[in-house]
This record gives structure tokens, C-alpha cells and sequence, in this order.
């Protein structure tokens, strides 16, 4: 079975971090599986094929080349199967398998983009072109159930065009964590805090200001609170001045964009996800891992990924005085705390794992193909 996975960019973030998941296992698993991208700003696996027109950003001359690079690319390694990630690889590389004859065609949006990311017109134009492009894909991924009923709320393709994967992680960490004090000085933040930690792009549907709307009540009551943003993007700026106004400056720490994720989550005691639309959230599996509770909006396939009260809260979007009272329930009550750290940790054990994804995922494969044969 020869793969081929393509993704717009390797940017830090879940989806990336999905994809390179999904090479692994299928490679662990004997399958001969080839990796392809866009232009990235952090480091990409020597293996994967450069798609040097691939980006983000609508442009008709550079979309059209990168068509054409995706096309060669698909004559040249033919494969038995095409698994697109993200929209852009998604549009550009259902066109060019169709049009290469790639038996097999998987499309995975890793959530959607229909509301909270950009103005109406271009959401218009997504939607668009998600409709024109659902008929060329043999299978369109949904991260959750919930995902799934919005695409088909929004139209895009009948039901049976689609299946659930759930996202899933290692189940341990690459390696031991250093101890708490050692984190927390090698990341010049003071020792015995509450920690409160957002991981995510500084960028308005992540929720950011939400959170630190809330996180000025929280500091009322727990004075030794402080909060982690790990992540960065076009609001820091803002977001710095927004502390500095509310006299937060002290307490709230920007750690940018960082490749020890685990280790900032290892000294958290609750890990917040303030997002308006999130199609599923690795950092909650991330959190579970080590079971540290979580504090998440109800938006999209979050609902899905955190069992309200068992192991997280969920409150309602854009509701900081909610999010206030989620983070001081957790910081009052050790023990409730801590046994939703445990719940955290079974459920992703019995749901979210790297391993349970990749076994789905190759059925899912082998389903597809079976049905061209």
C-alpha cells in the first residue's frame, strides 16, 4: 500500500503535529508512506518533498504552480492512496488526484473554518470551494461527531462521504520530564504558583482575551495564580498591552512558540482552552496525558473530548466570568482536581492514543480500497 500524505505547512499546531503522527505509525506498521509540503517556518523532516508554491494565503499564480508541483508529484510516486490535510493541500490535492488517477482519496479539514476565522466573504469562499471539491474526495475526515454534523450542517457533502477518526498521541511522553523546579527556572517563572496555562496561536479564535479577561477575577481570589501563554501570532502586541492595562503584566508570562510543550503542561495545574471554534484540541490530550484537569469553551468538538465535570469543565464561548469560575472550582478543591487528572488520563487512554488512531485509520484505508478493487 504506498501513502502519500500532504499538508499546506508543518507549522507547530495539532494538525501538523497529526500528520507527522499518522507518517510515523503507518511507517511502524510496514506501509510504504511518503510525506509532502508547503512552505513552513519551522523545521520539516529531511524525507518530505517541498511544495514550494503550496501556501496558506489565496493567490492564483502560486495556487495554479502548486497544483501543477502536487500533480508531478502524485505521476511520479504514484499512490494507492492520498490522504490531503488541511484546506489548501485539501482543494489543490483532490484536483490534482482525480485529474492523476489516484485510486483512493482521503481529505481531512482537521475541523473547519466556516465561522471565527476570517470575514464573511472569505468564509463564503471557503465554504464554496468545500462544496465544489467534497465530490472528489472518496472520504472526508471528521475529528469528531459533532465535526461531522456541522460540515453536513453547512451543507457540503451527504452523510456517507464522511468518517470519524478521532485525533490521538503518544501515549507517553518522548522522554522523562525534567523535575518542576527545574522547568519552571530554565523558563524564568517563580516557584510556588497556581499555574494556568493556554496553549495555542496568539490569533482571536484561539480566545486569548477571554481568557485574561477572566484571568483579572481569578487573580482577586487567588493571588499566587499566574498564567502561561504558550503560543504566539498577531495578537501578542495587543494581548501585552491588554495585561499592562489590567495590571497583569507580573503575572502573565508569553512564552512564545515552544517545542517543550509537555514540559509546560508537567507544572500546570489546569490546562484552559478559551478557544471560539476548535475542531478538537491536541493540547487537552496533552493535558490528559499527564493528567492535569482542563477548562475548555463549549465550541465545536470539544464537547466530544472533555467529559463535563469527569475530566474537565466546559463553560459557554466568550463567557469569561464562566471560565473565571471553572479555574477557581479547580484551584479550591485539590482532591476534585486531582481525580479529574485521573479520569483524564483513563479516558485518553481508552480513546485518544496515537496507536488506537493509527489502527482506525489503516481500516479505514483498507475499507476504501477494497471498494476500488
Amino acid at each position: 500500500m504506498r501513502i502519500l500524505h500532504i499538508i499546506t505547512r508543518l507549522d507547530p499546531g495539532g494538525s501538523s503535529s497529526i500528520c507527522l503522527d499518522m507518517v510515523d505509525g503507518l511507517r511502524k506498521k510496514g506501509f510504504d508512506v511518503s510525506l509532502a509540503c508547503g512552505r513552513t517556518k519551522g523545521d520539516i523532516p529531511p524525507d518530505a518533498i517541498r511544495i514550494g508554491n503550496l501556501r496558506r494565503e489565496v493567490s492564483p499564480v502560486r495556487d495554479f504552480l502548486a497544483f501543477f508541483e502536487i500533480f508531478l508529484i502524485l505521476k511520479k510516486l504514484k499512490p494507492e492512496i492520498l490522504h490531503l490535510h488541511s484546506s489548501k493541500a485539501g482543494l489543490l490535492g483532490r484536483l490534482a488526484g482525480r485529474l492523476s488517477g489516484v485510486p483512493v482519496i482521503f481529505y481531512q479539514p482537521h475541523g473547519n473554518v466556516f465561522y471565527g476565522y476570517f470575514g464573511k466573504f472569505k468564509h463564503f469562499l471557503i465554504w464554496f470551494s468545500e462544496k465544489l471539491a467534497a465530490s472528489l474526495a472518496d472520504k472526508i475526515i471528521a475529528l469528531t461527531e459533532v465535526g461531522k454534523n456541522e460540515f453536513l450542517k453547512f451543507g457540503i457533502a451527504r452523510k456517507e462521504k464522511f468518517a470519524v477518526l478521532h485525533n490521538g498521541i503518544p501515549a507517553m511522553t518522548k522522554m522523562p520530564l525534567p523535575p518542576k523546579d527545574e522547568i519552571l527556572k530554565k523558563l524564568k517563572i517563580p516557584s510556588g504558583k497556581k499555574y494556568l496555562t493556554v496553549v495555542g496561536r496568539l490569533e482571536p479564535v484561539k480566545g486569548h482575551g477571554v481568557f485574561l479577561d477572566a484571568f483579572s477575577r481569578i487573580s482577586q481570589k487567588f493571588p499566587q495564580a499566574v498564567a502561561l501563554l504558550a503560543g504566539d501570532g498577531s495578537l501578542r502586541k495587543f494581548l501585552e498591552k491588554h495585561c499592562e492595562k489590567q495590571e497583569l503584566r507580573e503575572k502573565v508570562f508569553f512564552l512564545g512558540f515552544r517545542d517543550d510543550i509537555d514540559e509546560i503542561i508537567s507544572v500546570s495545574d489546569v490546562l484552559v482552552l478559551p478557544s471560539l471554534n476548535e475542531g478538537f484540541g491536541i493540547a487537552i490530550l496533552e493535558a490528559y496525558r499527564q493528567k492535569v484537569p482542563v477548562v475548555a469553551s463549549a465550541v465545536g468538538g470539544l464537547p466530544e473530548v472533555v467529559k463535563d465535570g469527569e475530566t474537565g469543565i466546559l463553560f459557554p464561548p466568550a463567557d469569561p466570568v464562566a471560565l473565571a469560575s471553572a479555574c477557581e472550582k479547580l484551584l479550591s478543591d485539590f482532591e476534585w482536581s486531582r481525580r479529574m487528572g485521573d479520569k483524564g488520563r483513563k479516558f485518553f487512554e481508552e480513546n485518544f492514543t496515537k496507536e488506537k488512531m493509527i489502527d482506525k485509520l489503516v481500516l479505514l484505508y483498507e475499507k476504501e480500497l477494497k471498494v476500488k478493487r
